[in-house]
């Protein structure tokens, strides 16, 4: 199995499609990393559900990793998703030959001692309906920090707690180098020599390090990253805001513009991503309210696009420029 450097949230239907055409007919390497609000069992944003989505990419293209991302207590549609959804989930993951399961309980459980726990509870859960399963653990900064040394100590746990051979179905660690989004800027605080010490945490264990929120970074950025040792970073939400951007600039009048705006603003989806001040502001200007639609037009993809009147492969092509920028990194 040869594993991409990148991996990619399906946002839309186009990020999809063009992944999948980058793959195939370029010759790159992109892997998909769906949330449980995009893909789940059930349902999800991008109108898929697990099966679904799986059997989707599998018939356009074979050699694409398809990783579930942020998998785990807490990580459902909302922070109070019932147990058995959480690992109802997993079993369809699994049941559904998915590569990579994320195991991240850290959402909710905010002590070292439960997520560990929670962890080899939850990787020994999917390794009995399907051995063949990978996995990735840890989190993002953002969700629950941790050290170096704390890495280093969750991998040695799980690999006692586990034992050596489903200790090796653990493919990559999450890495934490300072990386944090808010609206449709990366306002982390890089540290390499952290980022240094976390891929050196990771190689103790010849686990691939990952490194997640790689959300507008240059490409120097991306590199001097690649340049350090780092194996693996995910992108998401970036690609939903490079669409939304091309259908915002295809509107035609007024009216539909706030159109849109009433879709996104009456959706709430913004407030995961927006900062404070908007939470607060009743009435905004237009430049504030093309700025709240960028966030999170992702979700309402299919609503803007009866809007806006515009090919397909006119999104598709921008959004594939963007992977081209990015496969030229590695």
């Amino acid at each position: 199995m040869k594993l991409p450097k990148f991996y990619i949230g399906p946002m839309t239907q186009n990020v999809i499609d063009a992944i999948i055409e980058s793959v195939k007919y370029d010759n790159m390497s992109f892997g998909f990393i769906p949330s449980r609000r995009q893909v789940e069992w059930y349902d999800g944003y991008t109108g898929y559900n697990t099966a679904d989505f799986i059997s989707y990419v599998r018939s356009k293209c074979e050699n694409i990793i398809i990783e579930r991302d942020h998998s785990g207590v807490g990580q459902g549609d909302t922070f109070d998703t019932p147990i058995y959804f959480d690992l109802k989930s997993m079993i369809h993951d699994a049941h559904n030959h998915i590569d990579i399961i994320h195991i991240d309980p850290w959402k909710k459980l905010k002590n070292y001692d439960a997520g560990l726990r929670e962890t080899s509870n939850n990787i020994l859960y999917v390794y009995q309906k399907n051995p063949k399963v990978l996995f990735e653990v840890g989190t993002e900064e953002a969700i629950y920090p941790y050290t170096d040394y704390e890495l280093y100590k969750l991998l040695k746990d799980l690999k006692y707690e586990l034992g050596e051979q489903i200790f090796k179905n653990i493919k990559y660690a999450v890495i934490q180098s300072g990386t944090r989004l808010e609206a449709t800027k990366n306002i982390g605080k890089f540290d390499s020599e952290r980022l240094t010490h976390m891929i050196e945490a990771c190689e103790s264990f010849n686990i691939l390090s990952k490194e997640h929120n790689g959300d507008y970074l240059t490409n120097e950025e991306i590199k001097m990253r690649f340049d350090n040792g780092l194996d693996a970073i995910n992108i998401a939400p970036e690609f939903g805001v490079i669409e939304t951007k091309v259908l915002l600039d295809n509107i035609k009048n007024k009216e539909d513009f706030e159109k849109i705006y009433d879709i996104c603003i009456n959706g709430g989806n913004w407030k995961k991503w927006i900062p404070e001040i908007y939470h607060v502001k009743r009435h905004l200007d237009d430049e504030s309210k093309r700025h709240l639609i960028e966030i999170c037009g992702h979700y309402h993809n299919k609503e803007i696009k009866q809007i806006v009147n515009i090919d397909d492969e006119i999104i598709k092509t921008v959004l594939k420029n963007r992977l081209k920028e990015l496969n030229e990194l590695i």
